[in-house]
């Protein structure tokens, strides 16, 4: 093998790495984003739940939809003021659907149909300002 081959099989074998790192990072990023579609998919799946779960549960006290449409007791704040809420969060909608409380009824809920309620009451959030 003479110098000049070995150069460039060295020069090669750079390259090849190269494209093996590149293509590495695609796939990484590939598989990043198919992640993300995949949450995103199963929060509007939890949030479409929770809407329906609110309809049969909270709308007779709460006003539950976007637009403010339903009825209401005085008392009961709308979703969309419980989303906005200073420091609302998952566990805080959490903790507060968990423990029975006056006046609302206390609630038999599954796990997924209380994670679902919270998604859907959080998706009514005002968006942040910048």
């Amino acid at each position: 093998m003479t110098r000049h081959d070995a150069q460039t099989r060295r020069r090669n074998a750079g390259i090849l790495t190269i494209c093996g790192i590149v293509g590495l990072l695609f796939m990484s990023e590939h598989s990043a984003f198919a992640d993300e579609a995949e949450n995103n998919l199963v929060v509007r799946m939890q949030t479409e739940q929770g809407h329906e779960i609110a309809q049969t549960w909270c709308s007779n006290c709460h006003v539950i939809e976007a637009n403010g449409e339903g009825s209401i007791v005085t008392e009961a704040p709308t979703f969309q003021e419980l989303a906005g809420r200073e420091n609302q969060s998952d566990a805080t909608l959490r903790a507060f659907l968990n423990k029975p409380h006056e006046p609302m009824p206390p609630l038999s809920l599954a796990r997924e149909e209380i994670d679902g309620l919270i998604a859907y009451i959080l998706s009514l959030a005002p968006a942040p300002q910048d």
